[in-house]
């Protein structure tokens, strides 16, 4: 059996394998650009969710207010989605409601993430 029928055979080994992937090497979404790493991060991080968060949040800080465009000027990146119970990225169990989802800017959401490892 050649690798390409492996491949074709195991579908499911294979996207295991590339999410695990993804996971272990955030920086290769910089590499090959932000629209590869939104559509990552919407499906695989926010359940999907993340463009409804945006729009909800009229694509804006909820905290400061900053705007997605001035954010991308000032940090070359799209604002950020926040998991407000912290049950994101890390979490053995995602939740990824849409109520517990908000938009934050990187500062807002650095000092939220200080807050809650202090505690």
């Amino acid at each position: 059996m050649t690798s390409l029928e492996w491949n074709k055979a195991n579908k499911d080994k294979m996207k295991q394998a590339q999410e695990r992937f993804l996971l272990a090497n955030p920086e290769y979404f910089k590499k090959y650009g932000n629209k590869h790493w939104e559509k990552y991060a919407d499906k695989y991080l926010f359940g999907g969710m993340r463009k409804l968060v945006l729009q909800r949040d009229s694509y804006k800080c909820v905290k400061c207010g900053m705007e997605n465009i001035k954010h991308i000027e000032v940090w070359n990146r799209s604002i950020t989605i926040d998991h407000i119970d912290g049950n994101g990225r890390y979490s053995k169990v995602k939740n990824n409601k849409l109520n517990n989802l908000q938009t934050l800017c990187l500062p807002c959401h650095g000092k939220k993430d200080q807050r809650r490892n202090k505690k």
